[in-house]
């Protein structure tokens, strides 16, 4: 393996990391300052995850920091690797280069450097030409005989878009598969708190760049040191052409097209956005080169080189400036060029889908249909087809829809079928549905057997299943075979039915079907035989069916031969008339499972002495039988020989932990519940710190406090009943980041003393906080729930457009809704005259979203 660098090497310092540089020093400066780097100002996670950090250097792991641009994330993770991984190797692969990840073979302790990591990752933002990181990859990593350490970063909304699932298959499954490793530690990072900025106001004093970060209205700590004002700046000087680059750029990115921007794309998009005729394209290059120069500060605009540094394959905007403008022109409406630009130009398969979606939400009818015919023409996607069948119904062009179906395309027919359904012209339906089954039997005979099961025609209903049966292929055969059995069953045809089930009886399911309609229709005989072949499922229904007769005699003949179902329900038999010896020798010998199963019905009929003397004999061995009797003997009050019983299978499950911790509790030993509390056992630690509450143990509960979260909410909790809320938030107040049930608790204290100050502050990070200050403050509403509802969660959507329609701000209701906030729809219905929507909205009389 190839020589590497250490952290604070030259070739791994932390601009060579790619962490931001910091905003120049002073002049008159003290020379012992870095002057690539402020001084760092530790975040509240710092602990937390200088904890998993020093896990990872003994065993290996996978650390992600998420959060939106310029909150610090590379810098974090660039400390923490200076401060615990100094003896690490540090590899640092070019953004996109893939190949290096993949072929790195570990001989000694490695740090493997992935800011930016949806650069890596096979999806929308990998570099083109490059090779993304495997999934095997990172598991070879991980699982190499030497420790290493993946160090990555990344913003929430590339990560949900590399997440993303369609019809419950992930959309981008190589980037899935490592973003679902068991070992991907994930840790939200969000702008300074209220505690961080006031531990940047304390260090200011050292370094010149913290005291204009921190004296700053504007902007963040981070974002400042980032250069955030210079780019900001620079953004506001630009000039009519330049700044219509950076928002063709902007919107491009905010409608989904997240591949490198190229100069035809540009030059094509910003042209929507210019006020001044341009008869030619001689305006372009001037102005792109000035928004990529960086001689004059941060550069709007930038370059993405091609994986060899030879060549120039697009543009992006710089992230915080991305960021802002994101925000900011989340309502502003695309200029027509603009979206014909991206209709025309925009040649990857994600981008397009995501622009399609875009156009459909923003009723730019024409090119959502482009898109989507360019996708079904190209990529042959079903989800197109349907989206092309879906506007051209909304577009009332249901001739050129009806001809399609009738050619034989599946979603088109989906589609019209809905309609004609809706509509109440169920002959039509029949018409389509009959065509299409020629095209596709497998998809359309459940639809035209509804129908025809709905209008009373059983008998057409088998012919349409038979005629499904003779065309489908083997992974439909079963599904259709058994409806037609139940049908044919149900018309009183059992040994048709029957006919049809035998070849399958290799399906469970088909063989579910069989045993159910032998049982229900007497057919004892066969019955047995299945029975007696090993199916268990038989066995069930045949013993069930013998004691529910009381035929004691076949039962015991049954389990005399070997049947372990028909002994049981022997035994429930013998049970159930007071035979408890006799019940339990009926049962099958050296059969845990079974004993187990007994046990419960004893002890719901009062025998619990009986279940326990059952279950000693396979304690030992077996972990469900342990826990049976383990909480048999709790409910006893024998807590001391519970947790004897269950000890010895801690570690095989966590039941068994839970079962022990409980054992524990109530025996009020708190010398072995500290102990397994300290190691790690969240059961442990949730019951240790009640068993403290409960006899008042405060100061142990204090000290707890300092490695249990649960501690810490109960102290605060304690701290409020003695009326010191302050206190009980200053308690909680350090855990905000790292602890969901410290920030819950957290945010109920102060909404609850309407302390709406500080959860403001905390609302931008929160979307619980956030909620809170709109229910207490309806004012600041919109300010704290729009950064969630952009994020996508639909909670905060939902309560964003609710305080809207409140005030019956219908501009800002559209603006929502065009931001793809489609909960706005409704509330604009109910809010916009019928006769005004069409006229001033765009919108149908029944709400939809006119072409």
């Amino acid at each position: 393996m190839e020589a590497l660098p250490r952290f604070g090497d030259v070739s791994a310092r932390a601009l060579a990391l790619r962490v931001n540089p910091a905003v120049p020093l002073p002049l008159d400066a003290s020379t012992e300052l870095d002057p690539d780097l402020p001084l760092f100002v530790p975040r509240g996670v710092w602990p937390d995850l200088g904890r998993w950090v020093r896990r990872a250097a003994e065993t290996g792991g996978f650390l992600l920091l998420t959060g939106d641009s310029s909150v610090g994330k590379s810098r974090l993770l660039y400390e923490l690797g200076r401060a615990e991984l100094a003896d690490f190797d540090v590899l640092v692969p070019d953004l996109g280069d893939g190949d290096r990840v993949n072929n790195t073979t570990p001989s000694a302790k490695l740090v493997v450097w992935l800011d930016e990591l949806q650069r890596f990752l096979d999806g929308p933002y990998l570099t083109p030409g490059s090779t993304p990181i495997t999934p095997a990859a990172i598991r070879r990593l991980l699982d190499a005989p030497t420790p290493v350490v993946i160090l990555a970063a990344a913003w929430p909304n590339y990560l949900d878009e590399l997440r993303a699932k369609e019809n419950g298959l992930a959309r981008h499954p190589a980037a899935y598969d490592v973003l679902d490793d068991r070992r991907l530690h994930e840790v939200p990072l969000h702008t300074f708190t209220t505690a961080e900025r006031a531990e940047a106001v304390r260090l200011a004093p050292r370094d010149p760049r913290l005291v204009d970060a921190v004296a700053d209205k504007d902007f963040n700590v981070t974002e400042l040191l980032a250069g955030a004002r210079d780019l900001m700046t620079r953004y506001g000087r630009a000039n009519d052409e330049q700044r219509a680059i950076i928002h063709a750029a902007a919107d491009a990115r905010r409608l989904g097209i997240q591949s490198p921007l190229t100069k035809e794309l540009l030059v094509a998009a910003a042209r929507g956005y210019l006020s001044t005729v341009h008869p030619d394209d001689s305006w372009f290059d001037p102005a792109l080169a000035e928004l990529t120069t960086s001689n004059r500060g941060a550069s709007p605009l930038l370059p993405i080189p091609d994986l060899e540094r030879r060549d120039i394959v697009g543009y992006t905007v710089a992230d915080y400036l991305l960021s802002r403008l994101l925000d900011h022109r989340r309502s502003e409406t695309v200029p027509a060029p603009t979206w014909r630009a991206f209709t025309d130009l925009a040649d990857d398969e994600s981008d397009v889908r995501r622009l399609a979606d875009g156009a459909q939400v923003r009723a730019q009818y024409r090119c959502a249909e482009a898109l989507f015919r360019r996708l079904a023409d190209h990529w042959d996607i079903d989800w197109a087809r349907y989206g092309i069948a879906t506007l051209l119904l909304r577009e009332g062009r249901t001739k050129e829809l009806a001809s399609w179906a009738a050619a034989g395309d599946p979603e088109a027919a989906d589609v019209w079928v809905a309609h004609l359904l809706a509509e109440g012209r169920e002959p039509e339906a029949e018409s389509v549905l009959r065509q299409a089954m020629r095209f596709n039997a497998d998809r359309f005979w459940r639809s035209l057997v509804d129908l025809l099961d709905e209008g009373g025609r059983p008998a057409e209903v088998i012919d349409v299943m038979r005629i499904a049966a003779a065309t489908s292929d083997g992974f439909h055969l079963h599904g259709v075979e058994r409806r037609l059995a139940d049908q044919l069953a149900a018309g009183g045809d059992v040994d048709g039915a029957l006919e049809l089930l035998r070849p399958h009886v290799d399906d469970s399911t088909s063989r579910e079907r069989l045993v159910d309609i032998l049982e229900t229709n007497l057919r004892w005989d066969e019955l047995a035989a299945l029975a007696d072949s090993g199916d268990v499922i038989a066995q069930h229904a045949l013993a069930r069916s013998l004691k529910e007769r009381g035929d004691e005699k076949t039962l015991r003949s049954r389990a005399g031969s070997g049947d372990t179902v028909a002994a049981e329900e022997l035994a429930r038999l013998l049970l159930a008339r007071g035979a408890i010896d006799e019940a339990i020798s009926a049962l099958p010998d050296s059969d845990a499972y079974a004993a187990d199963r007994f046990a419960h019905v004893l002890i719901e009929l009062g025998h619990a002495d009986v279940a326990v003397a059952l279950l000693r004999p396979y304690a030992a061995e077996v972990g469900i039988a342990a826990r049976t009797l383990a909480g048999v003997l709790r409910e006893k009050g024998e807590h001391a020989q519970a947790a004897a019983v269950i000890r010895p299978h801690v570690g095989t499950t966590a039941l068994a932990e839970l079962c022990l911790d409980d054992a524990l509790a109530e025996l009020g030993d708190l010398g072995e519940l500290q102990e397994r509390s300290a190691a790690g056992d969240e059961s442990a630690q949730r019951k240790l710190v009640s068993l403290l509450v409960d006899r008042e143990l405060i100061p142990q509960l204090r000290e707890l406090a300092e490695e249990n979260t649960y501690a810490v909410v109960a102290l605060a909790w304690d701290l409020v009943r003695a009326d010191e809320v302050d206190e009980a938030l200053a308690v909680l107040r350090p855990y905000f980041e790292t602890s969901r049930r410290c920030r819950r608790t957290l945010i109920e204290l102060l909404r609850t003393n309407r302390r709406i100050d500080e959860l403001a502050d905390y609302a931008e990070d929160s979307a619980s906080a956030a909620f809170a200050v709109a229910w207490l403050d309806p004012e600041r509403a919109v300010r704290v729930l729009t950064p969630h509802a952009r994020r996508g969660d639909s909670e905060a959507s939902r309560r964003l457009v609710q305080v809207l329609a409140d005030r019956a701000d219908i501009a800002a209701l559209w603006a929502e809704l065009h931001a793809g906030n489609t909960y706005a729809l409704q509330h604009l219905v109910d809010l916009i005259p019928e006769g005004d929507r069409l006229r001033k909205f765009g919108l149908n009389p029944d709400g939809t979203l006119a072409g």
